[in-house]
């Protein structure tokens, strides 16, 4: 996943080891979360460090892989994934 300016101009990357099939913006006034379906599993990053926040990954690579996400107002994630019909992670805070 590669970040750029508006201008195009590049700014960084992130390499999942996977193969990033959707992402979202978390539901906060700040959007500092980005939250990235990345094979099987979903990834938690830092927006503006492009972190993992490996602490806060949930889910596990496998033989499927996520190709849409969305996100309400709670925090609670969906995913659609072939083969597996839709799932709902709900919001319980960010752990430390």
């Amino acid at each position: 996943m590669q970040v750029f300016t508006l201008d195009g101009k590049y700014v960084t990357q992130l390499l999942t080891g996977g193969s990033p099939g959707g992402l979202v913006l978390s539901p906060d006034p700040q959007q500092q979360f980005l939250y990235v379906g990345d094979g099987a599993r979903i990834l938690v990053v830092n927006r503006k460090t492009m972190e993992v926040l490996s602490q806060d990954q949930f889910g596990k690579r496998g033989g499927v892989s996520t190709h849409l996400l969305a996100i309400d107002s709670k925090g609670n994630i969906y995913t659609t994934e072939l083969d597996r019909g839709t799932q709902k992670f709900v919001f319980k805070g960010m752990g430390k």
